[in-house]
């Protein structure tokens, strides 16, 4: 069978086992019921997020093979059954603010224009999931990690074979559960499109419920709107930063990033028929806060400030005295518990891949014998920060002063920058000037007031520009920061203009993110419509046998000129030759150690 059809198929088996794993902890664990048609998109990434908490735990223990696999879908199709036969996946809604502050009612969406407005998106970003085209880190780093996952539990000291090893990305666990038949070890080609695909296919829901009632349109429906293209775009081609057809977690950084800003913007702005309703979404905010920072550290600031903003609106609204001890209860339990369950397994699993819980970071360093040398974790942690300024040049030098700040802002025009970074920037600066001049003098608190959103993405902006300023690693933030300013603007027209803002104009809105979409379908590549693509062949490189000085034997690359490339090597494998490297036990789950002294390219290797 085409591997397109196998990959769309994968998205949907895929889609109901997470979505009912979401649902066992929504309706049957927090007791809310949905009956709104996003209630599927928000079991989906709560699913997502406990699929992440038990792969994290089980791997602890097991390796992730197909009995991990078969457990998770027995489990989440119990949970999709137990969910279709209550009904409540139809029926009325969760009532919304609208942009002209009236209640709207339910405008459900047409199955058959949703899905017409679907297929072509579907079919390109399934054809671009198949791109023979990958990132250089899958072929360093990002399939051996993978292989590790499937083939053993977690091995104490990895990170002393290859430092990046450690890196503990929890978002390799999904690519390996999906590793499991008739896909064997081609899930990373369903994995970040499976991701993808539900967050465009959540916005543009969004979006035709804004063309079917533009009366009842809300900032939360103008938000998903102007995301809809932007996430299309992401599967673009690019040479140099594929993501959609490589299990690198920067697209799904990308992903994440949207998501919770839609559920934040979602929280702050719109009513909720009950408590009971609040609660789970500020759960779901905050667990989806937490597996983005395991997916990728570079989520730390987005993340934790949404969080801690969450909880802030939280205590606000239940200030009253009445309320405020079972707020602050809730608050503390709900922090704890997902903080424990995901973030503290999430850390403990660091601290045995490396030693160092948050590695690179030093921050609490074990007295273990596999931990990782100090000089090597230096290197890991700095190589980043020096790579992202400026590619190639001395580590200590680039980042010891500001001079590199005119080329990398020329290489900003390259790749993914453009995209990433100038267009959202300037953006930003357009929408916003224009939002405080329609705002200005008298209104200017109306600004502050729909400020929340902003911070989030800003506080990843300056984090991003101080530590790793490469534009795949900032993720969305500039995008959010550019279209909630979009969003302001138009929350202000409709308030200085009230009665001369059609219903019309409200529409085109939606026609247009509609037809951009498919505009970028169209021109961003030529066989969008092909059906007999095959899962393309992995590239295989020449293996050598590299011997410690302890007698272990490591795999390492025969090509001279790709040194560095492992691709899905056999394990024990290292881009590097490391003769202080030696095995703490006579299998290789018993994990790696290195004296302390040891360096990451010792004189003579």
């Amino acid at each position: 069978m085409s591997a397109v059809i196998d990959t769309i198929g994968g998205w949907m088996i895929a889609f109901g086992v997470i979505a009912g794993l979401g649902m066992l902890v929504r309706q049957f664990g927090l007791g809310v019921r949905t009956r709104d048609f996003d209630g599927w998109f928000e079991a989906f990434w709560l699913g997502y997020a406990v699929l992440i908490a038990a792969l994290q735990i089980w791997h602890l223990v097991l390796p992730i093979d197909w009995r991990a696999s078969l457990i998770v879908t027995v489990v989440g199709v119990v949970g999709l059954v137990a969910w279709v036969r209550t009904g409540d996946y139809i029926g009325s809604p969760l009532p919304r603010t609208g942009l002209n502050r009236s209640v709207p009612k339910w405008s459900p969406v047409s199955p058959i224009l949703y899905l017409l407005a679907l297929s072509p998106i579907a079919l390109w970003i399934a054809n671009r999931a198949l791109s023979g085209q990958m990132d250089f880190d899958s072929g360093f780093y990002h399939l051996s990690s993978i292989r590790w996952l499937n083939d053993y539990p977690i091995v104490p000291g990895l990170g002393n074979l290859h430092y990046r090893f450690a890196f503990n990305q929890s978002f390799f666990l999904f690519v390996a559960a999906l590793n499991v038949y008739p896909i064997f070890d081609q899930g990373f080609h369903l994995a970040n499109s499976l991701l993808l695909i539900v967050a465009i296919a959540q916005c543009l829901a969004l979006a035709l419920k804004v063309l079917r009632a533009p009366k009842e349109v809300s900032p939360y429906r103008l938000f998903a709107t102007f995301c809809l293209p932007i996430l299309v775009y992401r599967a673009i081609y690019s040479p140099f930063s594929a993501d959609i057809s490589s299990p690198s977690p920067d697209l799904c950084i990308f992903v994440l990033q949207m998501v919770l800003a839609l559920a934040f913007i979602r929280y702050v702005y719109e009513p909720f028929a009950d408590e009971k309703s609040e609660r789970l979404t500020v759960v779901f905010i905050l667990t989806l806060a937490v597996v983005g920072v395991t997916s990728k550290l570079s989520f730390a600031a987005f993340g934790t400030s949404v969080m801690l903003l969450t909880l802030m609106v939280w205590l606000v609204r239940h200030r009253d005295p009445g309320k405020r001890r079972a707020a602050i209860t809730f608050a503390a339990r709900a922090l704890i518990g997902v903080g424990l369950v995901l973030g503290g397994v999430w850390m403990a699993r660091g601290a045995i891949l490396s030693g160092y819980p948050l590695f690179p970071s030093s921050l609490g360093a074990l007295p273990v014998d596999y931990r990782v040398p100090p000089a090597i974790r230096r290197e890991a942690e700095l190589w980043v920060y020096s790579f992202a300024r400026q590619p190639g040049g001395d580590m200590d030098t680039v980042l010891g002063n500001w001079n590199w700040v005119n080329g990398w802002f020329a290489r900003m025009h390259a790749d993914l920058g453009p995209y990433l970074f100038l267009i959202p920037f300037y953006v930003t600066l357009g929408s916003w000037f224009a939002a405080l001049i329609l705002a200005a003098p008298r209104y200017l608190k109306r600004l502050l007031h729909h400020a929340p959103p902003l911070i989030p993405p800003a506080a990843a902006a300056i984090f991003w520009f101080l530590s790793a300023p490469d534009p795949r690693f900032i993720g969305s933030a500039f995008w959010i920061l550019a279209l909630w300013g979009m969003v302001l603007c138009l929350v202000e027209l409709a308030r200085i203009f009230p009665k001369n803002v059609p219903t019309s104009l409200i529409r085109v809105i939606p026609l247009g993110a509609l037809v951009s979409a498919w505009l970028i379908v169209a021109g961003g590549y030529p066989d969008a419509l092909r059906l007999d693509l095959d899962f393309p062949a992995l590239p295989v490189t020449p293996i050598r046998v590299y011997e410690t000085a302890t007698g272990l034997r490591v795999n390492v690359s025969g090509d001279p000129n790709n040194t560095m490339l492992l691709w899905d090597m056999p394990p024990p494998a290292s881009p590097y030759l490391l003769p202080l490297l030696e095995a703490r036990g006579n299998a290789l789950r018993d994990g790696f150690r290195m004296r302390d002294d040891a360096t990451l390219n010792p004189p003579g290797t």
